[in-house]
């Protein structure tokens, strides 16, 4: 029995935390509506800290935007379902000009219920919403970052790490030939490294404690890049080729075995092509062992 998809999530269990504080520290400050503190906490646990940071700063603008528009629609037009469905048209299609389409439930909740509100006075009442909504943002940006990060740069490494040992596996078949060349996997992982990187990127500006060096990171991705470039191209020659000694040596020296290979005197095009290519992985391959 796989007992692995009962498993509760890192993610699941701060935004249960991110929660539970925001309401705690809403119920000392003693805010209006806790409820809004809860929707920001959920709105904001992403799955990666820069992530966590970027959607903490647009949920809060998103905020400010739905009160706003239920403000002036407040007071320019009579308070009725009409208008309110109209004040939400506009809300979403701001949010979306403005990309920030992820946060446009939360903008919607504040602006039905400054817009709907007969209880309090409404400038102040839109004031409390924005207020109740950003402790939540902020409670659930800072539970993110500071308990299990989910940061980046430390998922590359896993992602290169495994890349590498796959790249290893697809030369072992070319030159061998015992299996069929497949490189989707290989690509696959290529295009989650670019991604995931991108992401390790976005982290440096949200780092508090120190600043990462990312060059390393930068180096890895090219490098994978060329690798695949190398591994189409092999595949794409789809021939018996005729190994040079340097390669064969480095082959040798990768795979820590004996290479029994022979080949004619006579070297064709392919045969400098191809070893062109081993040579540019096995370079690559050995510099990070």
């Amino acid at each position: 029995m796989n007992l692995e998809k009962y498993k509760i999530g890192m993610r699941t269990i701060k935004t249960g935390l991110a929660v539970s504080l925001g309401m705690y520290i809403a119920d000392l400050l003693g805010l209006y509506s806790p409820l809004f503190v809860g929707l920001g906490a959920i709105s904001t646990m992403q799955s990666s800290v820069s992530e966590s940071f970027q959607s903490g700063k647009n949920r809060m603008l998103a905020t400010i935007t739905g009160a706003i528009v239920a403000l002036i629609m407040n007071y320019l037009f009579p308070i009725n379902y009409f208008f309110m469905g109209l004040g939400i048209i506009i809300v979403i299609h701001i949010l979306n000009l403005l990309n920030w389409k992820k946060a446009i439930s939360l903008a919607a909740m504040v602006f039905i219920a400054v817009y709907m509100n007969r209880n309090t006075e409404i400038i102040t009442y839109a004031f409390n919403r924005v207020l109740d909504t950003s402790v939540g943002i902020i409670v659930g940006v800072l539970v993110n970052y500071s308990i299990s990060a989910p940061h980046s740069d430390s998922h590359l490494d896993l992602i290169f790490s495994s890349m590498k040992d796959d790249a290893k596996d697809i030369l072992y078949d070319i030159i061998t030939g015992r299996n069929k060349i497949d490189v989707s996997k290989f690509k696959s992982q290529l295009d989650k490294l670019e991604s995931t990187y991108e992401l390790a990127k976005d982290e440096e500006r949200y780092s508090i404690i120190s600043k990462k060096k990312f060059d390393d990171n930068l180096e890895k991705l090219k490098t994978m890049q060329v690798v695949f470039t190398d591994l189409s191209a092999l595949k794409a020659l789809n021939c018996k080729c005729c190994l040079n000694e340097n390669n064969k040596s480095k082959l040798e020296k990768l795979f820590n075995m004996t290479l029994f290979i022979k080949c004619d005197d006579e070297i064709a095009k392919e045969d400098v092509i191809y070893n062109y290519h081993i040579s540019s992985l096995l370079n690559n391959l050995l510099d990070m062992n």
